[in-house]
């Protein structure tokens, strides 16, 4: 298995997540939710960094399920205002779920 991919992924979002996004943007996206202008700047950097660093550049299955993925789950932990950090955690549990997948549903696919 290739697990540099894996690992592009993974850096990917830790970067757009982490690195490349704002504490303006979260809070613009926690305030006006699915309406807020952030979150879908957000989810198309993190899908076009993910692209990008995949190095993949004639499989668009990884910038689609990327966007689409984050998408929906940035927006569900926009909706909430319990405990933070379980959601924190649930939220990074879930993206990467979605990247593990997406990167086993590739190396099976090229086996």
């Amino acid at each position: 298995m290739e697990i540099n991919l894996l690992l592009r992924l993974l850096i990917a979002h830790l970067l757009t997540d982490f690195i490349l996004q704002p504490k303006s943007w979260v809070a613009d996206r926690e305030e006006r939710q699915g309406k807020s202008p952030k979150l879908y700047i957000h989810v198309f950097l993190t899908a076009a960094v993910a692209y990008i660093l995949s190095g993949l550049y004639t499989n668009w299955i990884i910038p689609v399920v990327i966007f689409c993925s984050h998408l929906l789950i940035d927006y569900l932990k926009s909706k909430t205002d319990k405990n933070r950090f379980t959601y924190f955690i649930i939220d990074q549990a879930a993206h990467i779920a979605v990247i593990t997948i997406l990167w086993l549903s590739i190396e099976q696919k090229w086996q």
